[in-house]
């Protein structure tokens, strides 16, 4: 390989790698959820009944399977990157929208219908935003081991945010919801830093 070619590869090694760090980010920042350790015990110290929660676990299963369709249509006709970015916003607003629900059901599953559509916005359009940039740097077969490595930060975004996640409700666990809130801002943020490829894998 000459030095002309070693030194255009530079630049596009740059940028992949880049992509990678703000992919990765992306994707931990939108689990790193304090409030995940402890929703349950909130919702029943709210004054929840056990068949309540059960009843606003059930819509929000049920309202995600519903925004799948239209939200991976609109993910391969709109900008995933977009996609990706406003996803965590609307899933912050479920932990906004709880700290001030003060016990009203339907506040709450209210919040489980953010929470729902925000992860239906990210459910497919970033694996397809993944491959369809792996295949723009020529890095297909690099797919399987950049979801491991995905999955990896995903798993260790839950323990870590669990944990503190129970730290943080110890003092007060209202507080959960609003510590929630940073770093879904900050995996919207990190998104918006991904480039946007041509598409050529459907969401």
């Amino acid at each position: 390989m000459t030095i002309a070619q070693n030194a255009s590869k530079a630049p596009q090694e740059i940028v992949y790698r880049r992509f990678l760090r703000n992919y990765y980010l992306t994707s931990a920042g939108f689990d790193f959820v304090f409030a995940y350790a402890v929703y349950t015990i909130f919702l029943k110290l709210q004054g929840l009944t056990v068949f309540q929660i059960s009843l606003l676990i059930s819509w929000w299963t049920l309202s995600h399977l519903l925004f799948e369709i239209p939200t991976g249509a609109w993910a391969d006709s709109w900008s995933r990157r977009k996609m990706l970015a406003l996803a965590p916003l609307i899933k912050s607003l479920c932990f906004v929208v709880w700290f001030f629900a003060g016990g009203n059901f339907y506040l709450f599953a209210l919040g489980f219908l953010f929470w729902s559509l925000g992860g239906a916005f990210a459910s497919g359009t970033s694996e397809a935003l993944l491959y369809d940039t792996l295949v723009r740097h020529e890095r297909r077969a690099q797919y399987e081991q950049v979801l491991g490595q995905r999955q990896f930060y995903f798993y260790l975004a839950l323990a870590v945010s669990g944990i503190l996640g129970g730290v943080i409700a110890n003092y007060r666990i209202a507080w959960t919801l609003l510590a929630s809130v940073l770093p879904l801002l900050l995996s919207g943020y990190f998104a918006l830093l991904l480039e946007e490829p041509p598409k050529v894998k459907s969401t």
